[in-house]
């Protein structure tokens, strides 16, 4: 039998529906490195029932207090907190999923401040790797009961 002369590229689309829907997909991921999941999300999928996920933040600047997790992907979290954070201030942050306690080194890269809280998105540094796995996996898990593909 004769090798093709054709590679991949030659074979055209199968002009599916789920082209176009994994296209919008992924630009609803606005650029980011990593799929976040929202804390409504993660309702419908963890062990344990919760209606916010607790985050303890510590710096320098403003010590110790706590938040309430937004969403999360496996490279940071979006949160908000009474306490006013600043941009590009360093943290240590820590929250528990289900049985999974995260700890972890983050800087400030964004802050919104009103007359209650503050929201705040903070990029993880140096997550150990089976942290930074369980993140994107509930992220992933997230994304299909969302979609509606199976129910985790």
């Amino acid at each position: 039998m004769a090798e093709s002369e054709h590679n991949w590229d030659d074979i055209p689309s199968l002009s599916l529906e789920m082209d176009d829907e994994y296209n919008n997909r992924l630009q609803a991921r606005e650029g980011r490195r990593h799929a976040r999941v929202d804390t409504n999300a993660l309702k419908n999928i963890l062990t344990t029932p919760v209606n916010v996920i607790p985050i303890r933040i510590a710096t320098a600047l403003h010590g110790v207090f706590d938040g309430v997790i937004a969403d999360l992907s496996q490279s940071g979290v979006r949160l908000s907190a009474s306490e006013k954070l600043s941009k590009d201030e360093k943290a240590r942050v820590g929250f528990k999923i289900n049985d999974r306690t995260i700890i972890a080194k983050a800087i400030i890269r964004w802050t919104c401040q009103n007359d209650m809280y503050c929201t705040a998105g903070l990029e993880f540094e140096g997550l150990s790797s089976s942290d930074e796995e369980f993140l994107g996996a509930l992220a992933t898990a997230g994304m299909f009961n969302k979609t509606g593909a199976f129910k985790v």
